[in-house]
């Protein structure tokens, strides 16, 4: 039962009930052979609905409890690409109890007249695929199998967002013994898979919906399915058809898809299912790929092949890179060469000058290539090339430089497994160098922080630390890894303790190698910042106004370390409302860095993220958008879009968009951020603060009770994350606490805002903003609950401090 949420049927061709429940039916969207999905009118809050309803209470059992299932798993779902549900019930009527689900109504086109209507781009379908898929993925990943995929159940809107409907068949992994047998089919014959038509268990596989998005892909690319007949088949007809034949490949019909889009979506329709992608996720991967001429896992990634896909995709190399990754990997070999003895050396040097000459020349040097990517092409073809060499102690050096430049390029699931790599080399490798096996663990470290994997990247920066040092190099080494293991005490949240390990460090440099050397004022300036961060704005401002004039008489305006303390003076300049000066620093390091990094680099983005914080507190509100326009766009084109920087920069979105009345574009940023960082378990913390921030603008818009079952979500979270007494949660049981007495709940109220006021106050003091904010709130509380003596007792707001 597919509704067709473009226009409302023709209401005089059927009988239309005037309500159902507490919905005025408007017109009838569509039916199929066990119920009706009309057009409804809800009151509160006032918008328009796709009701689904049960044609009558005396169908099946197995149906009512297939609809019953439908509500169970919507419910589960929440993501920006598949239809909501907003409730569940049971109405009465003449017939008897009618169950019913409101659901979100959809604007738009099915997916393939869509794509007709807008005469879609090769590149543009790809994407509105990967976008399905991740859509699909995310589904999968809280259980539910859709088992009914298909172009009809996919509307686009017309800012181009696709939505999944009709999870009338879905299946509940692991739960759904009862709901499916072997040998029942269910679905539409040409998207199902030949398990899913044989009725076997393993049609819940997730692969089967990852078979039905190939056949998606290939009717929506060439226009025809890939079995035509299978349209009017009976599911034996089709069984057979599948086990006895194979589809026509796709660039028959599309001579363009010839490569590696023919290879990714006839993998997914593969007919054992161990054959295709194992989620929707990869597949959605391998199509972006195809889509940026990226190299994909569905083909045997040689050198060559990776190579001639950079030619391809980019006509304007910078020969500058190629000379700065050869002087990388020579450098590297320098190392080695004074760490062995000279015989070894010159043997270890000459075999790792043979692999660079290789990488070097297989990469087609004199093309004039592209300037930005042309690095990770050259390092992605060395990282194939690796696993030809045989020499332990060259292929331990080669892994570690790799690793280590694979991590600046924040590619960090590729650099753990290098540095891994160099680590197990080294320590099997006669006569590798000490310190080059402490550099690689040292690398290893912070591939570890890049992943939050703080147990473990305190483990290894511990054991580092305690290393004997004897000469410079092992002394320098070891005041890094006591940075990294400041940087991860800042990371869980621990402000204070990294600040004095940055202290600590600062000053045992300064005595060592004195107060100008250069890993010196890297410290100082770190120390600084965070003093900045942990609210010592005016202790910090006269040390990086003194290190902005060392550093740029040192390296240089353009040199990377004074674009970070400059960058950082700005955010201090800003927390002290100095945003005359605060604004030309901000803006001018900014620049230099797009000029420099590009618009995707991760420093870039932290300086487009301070700026657009910056931009909004001088209340330019129009400068602040278009910066955190480009941040999304460019952490989304680096990390992804379920990564924990995109889930931040879309809350950032969101934020400004609820400042300046974009209500329901902050919402749907929101909700974006939600589903993203329920992508994956490891980003649930990412996703508490745009929840609270949800739940603050559904306060806003007195939409009460969405409001408190988004804040009891996260305080579980914060309490499971941070603790019951951090601020942080406290912080969010405030709001929890006001939004529970503007429902009425004053009792409640009272204990959540009692609870959170001793923490604030104990943490931030009586005097901050939040404290004074949580005690007015409480004072609201007393009154009405008649506790006047409570009221008067609370102390009264304190003047602001300018």
């Amino acid at each position: 039962m597919t509704p067709n949420n473009n226009a409302a049927a023709d209401a005089g061709q059927t009988a239309l009930p005037a309500r159902i429940g507490p919905y005025r039916i408007l017109g009838l969207l569509g039916e199929g052979a066990s119920g009706r999905v009309y057009l409804a009118e809800e009151s509160e809050p006032p918008r328009e609905i796709a009701l689904k309803v049960l044609r009558t209470a005396s169908l099946p059992a197995e149906a009512q409890q297939r609809f019953r299932r439908e509500a169970e798993l919507l419910a589960r779902l929440e993501h920006p690409a598949i239809a909501r549900l907003y409730a569940a019930g049971v109405a009465d009527s003449e017939a008897g109890p009618l169950p019913y689900l409101a659901m979100e109504r959809v604007h738009g086109q099915d997916l393939l007249h869509y794509a007709a209507s807008r005469a879609l781009s090769l590149e543009q379908k790809l994407a509105l695929l990967a976008e399905i898929g991740r859509a699909v993925h995310y589904a999968h990943s809280r259980g539910v199998v859709h088992r009914d995929l298909k172009p009809a159940n996919i509307l686009v809107d017309a800012e181009g967002r696709p939505h999944i409907l009709d999870f009338g068949v879905a299946h509940m992994v692991r739960e759904d013994a009862g709901l499916t047998v072997d040998g029942q089919v269910l679905g539409t014959v040409p998207y199902m898979s030949a398990e899913q038509l044989a009725g076997s268990r393993q049609a819940g596989d997730p692969r089967s919906d990852v078979y039905a998005l190939g056949v998606i892909a290939y009717q929506l690319l060439s226009g025809v399915l890939p079995y035509p007949g299978l349209s009017t088949s009976t599911v034996m007809e089709a069984i057979a058809v599948l086990r006895q034949s194979r589809a026509e490949r796709l660039s028959r019909h599309l001579p363009a898809a010839r490569g590696d889009t023919e290879t990714v979506v006839m993998k997914a329709m593969a007919a054992e299912a161990a054959q295709r992608y194992g989620s929707a996720a990869e597949l959605a991967d391998e199509l972006e790929r195809v889509r940026d001429h990226q190299p994909i896992a569905a083909r045997p990634p040689t050198a060559g092949y990776l190579l001639g896909l950079f030619v391809r995709r980019h006509r304007a190399l910078s020969a500058a890179l190629a000379v700065a990754l050869l002087a990388l990997i020579v450098g590297s070999l320098v190392s080695l060469r004074y760490g062995l003895a000279e015989a070894a050396a010159r043997r270890q040097a000459d075999a790792s000058n043979a692999f660079l000459e290789k990488m070097l020349t297989a990469a087609d040097p004199d093309q004039d290539l592209g300037r930005d990517l042309r690095v990770r092409e050259l390092l992605d073809a060395a990282r194939l090339n690796l696993r030809s060499e045989t020499d332990p102690v060259v292929a331990a050096s080669l892994h570690r430089t790799l690793g280590a430049t694979y991590l600046s390029l924040a590619e960090t699931d590729v650099a753990l497994e290098l540095l891994s790599r160099a680590i197990e080399l080294s320590a099997a490798a006669e006569g590798e160098d000490a310190l080059a096996t402490r550099q690689a663990r040292l690398a290893h470290g912070k591939a570890l922080l890049q992943k939050t994997r703080f147990a473990d990247a305190d483990r290894e920066l511990d054991a580092l630390i305690a290393l004997p040092s004897h000469d410079e190099a092992e002394w320098r080494l070891h005041y890094a890894a006591q940075r990294e293991r400041a940087i991860s005490a800042l990371e869980q949240g621990n402000g204070d303790d990294g600040e004095a390990r940055l202290r600590a460090e600062r000053d045992a440099l300064a005595d060592r190698f004195g107060a100008e050397d250069s890993q010196t004022l890297v410290a100082a300036a770190d120390h600084a910042a965070v003093m900045q961060i942990n609210g010592k704005a005016k202790e910090a401002l006269p040390e990086q106004e003194r290190l902005l004039a060392i550093q740029t008489r040192r390296l240089g305006a353009d040199d990377p370390e004074t674009l970070d303390v400059q960058g950082s003076l700005a955010t201090t300049l800003s927390d002290l409302d100095q945003i005359d000066r605060s604004l030309p620093l901000m803006r001018d390091v900014l620049a230099r860095e797009r000029r420099i990094y590009g618009g995707t680099h991760p420093k870039t983005l932290i300086s487009l993220q301070n700026l657009a914080s910056q931009t909004k507190a001088a209340g330019l509100n129009d400068e602040s958008l278009a910066l955190r326009t480009e941040l999304l766009a460019g952490s989304r084109a680096r990390f992804g879009s379920n990564h924990q920087r995109s889930i931040a920069a879309m809350a950032m979105m969101a934020n400004l968009q609820s400042d300046i009345g974009q209500q329901a574009e902050a919402e749907r940023n929101y909700r974006d951020a939600i589903a993203a960082a329920r992508s994956d378990p490891s980003l649930n913390e990412a996703g508490i603060i745009p929840r609270a921030n949800l739940a603050t603008l559904l306060m806003k818009q007195k939409r009460l009770a969405e409001a408190r079952d988004q804040y009891r979500e996260v305080l579980v979270d914060a309490r499971a994350r941070y603790g019951s007494d951090d601020w942080r949660t406290a912080a969010f049981g405030a709001n929890y606490g006001d939004c529970l007495f503007q429902l009425g709940d004053a009792a409640g109220a009272r204990t959540e805002l009692e609870a959170s006021l001793k923490v604030l106050t104990e943490h931030l003091g009586a005097d901050h903003d939040r404290s004074r904010d949580t005690r007015e709130k409480l004072r609201k509380v007393y009154r009405a609950l008649g506790l006047q003596a409570e009221a008067d007792a609370l102390p009264t707001a304190a003047t602001p401090k300018n």
